[in-house]
């Protein structure tokens, strides 16, 4: 029996000082970093849960002798450090991860630079920030970072001028939600930040926006209109899934990347053209689209990819104009008929 304890003890002791893997502590302040990229001299802050008072996150880190960039505070980085006070982000720093500072009860007074575009769920829950903000649409330092309170009776957000971005699941799951207003300051909507509000019934996003994020839209099934402005360049992996009554979306000339899945399980949706700028379409992307009849596919799209426009069912021709366009035996229904250009000898 006293050998169980001992050991049961030692695989505590052990598992308390293993909770985290990290490359190196560059400095006396308890904060540990990963590498992400050693050529491009990335690296991202992976714990600094021990931290107490006012921290600021250097810039730059110099290990074996190389300066590093710190570009992403990771998940659960500072979680439940209630002795921090507050932090400040250098403006290399463009992702703030899942939970980052989430429970340092202590935490009043944070700092976001402009470099940042990118905020996780629950990155600042319970901090003592947090818990000092009133009621309503919340944001920080311009990001939008959801909705504080009660939200079953949310039917109407207005996105504050001046507002940067929409964070990741913002307002994901708010079953009330009819309309959103977003101005033309913001630049991305970020992952799954609708994702499941399936009261929304149309969504328009002004010429500021540039990225939909994945999952942005997913599950609004009664959302039936979108209009994507010419600023657009990338639609996320599963953008606008599974909106059954979406019947309408005008793809711009700017978008050069259709992500994978974005439109699937859209019965619906009737697109019959793919701009030319488009240089990519995603695995499933138009998957289960069965109103779609007909569809070009322009000279610039270098590949098609696997289960694109399966099991559309309605689809019963498709024009691929370029000649060296990859595609796969299960990119197309069976059923559809595709047309290739002639060959020129």
């Amino acid at each position: 029996m006293r050998l169980m304890i001992i050991i049961l003890f030692l695989l505590f002791s052990t598992s308390r000082f293993v909770a985290f893997a990290y490359d190196f502590e560059a400095d006396d302040i308890y904060i540990y970093y990963n590498i992400v990229d050693k050529d491009k001299k990335l690296i991202e802050v992976t714990s600094g849960k021990d931290c107490y008072g006012d921290i600021e996150i250097p810039l730059t880190i110099s290990y074996d002798g190389i300066d590093y960039s710190v570009t992403t505070i990771g998940e659960n980085a500072f979680d439940g450090c209630t002795g921090l006070t507050s932090i400040t982000i250098p403006n290399s720093v463009t992702t703030i991860g899942e939970n980052a500072f989430s429970g340092c009860t202590g935490l009043t007074s944070i700092t976001i630079p402009n470099s940042v575009t990118a905020i996780g769920e629950n990155a600042f829950l319970g901090t003592g920030w947090f818990d000092a903000q009133p009621d309503g649409v919340l944001y920080l330092d311009n990001c939008c970072l959801g909705y504080k309170g009660e939200t079953d009776s949310v039917d109407s957000v207005i996105i504050e001028k001046g507002t940067r971005f929409v964070t990741n699941n913002a307002f994901e799951g708010y079953y009330a939600l009819k309309t959103v207003s977003i101005p033309n300051s913001v630049t991305s909507i970020g992952e799954a930040a609708f994702r499941g509000c399936v009261a929304l019934r149309n969504v328009d996003l002004p010429d500021s926006i540039s990225e939909i994020g994945k999952w942005a839209f997913t599950g609004c099934t009664n959302l039936d209109s979108v209009s994507i402005p010419n600023s657009v360049s990338s639609i996320g992996e599963w953008a606008f899934s599974r909106c059954g009554n979406l019947t309408k979306v005008e793809i711009p000339s700017s978008v050069t990347n259709i992500g994978e899945w974005s439109f699937s399980y859209c019965p619906r949706l009737n697109i019959a053209k793919i701009p030319d700028s488009v240089k990519a379409i995603g695995e499933g992307a138009f998957w289960g689209c069965s109103s779609i009849t007909e569809m070009t596919i322009p000279n610039s799209v270098s590949e098609i990819g696997e289960n694109a426009f399966d099991f559309c069912s309605g689809l019963k021709i498709v024009s691929i104009e370029g000649k060296s366009t990859k595609y796969y035996p299960n990119t197309f229904d069976k059923y559809t008929k595709i047309i290739k250009p002639v060959n020129e000898e």
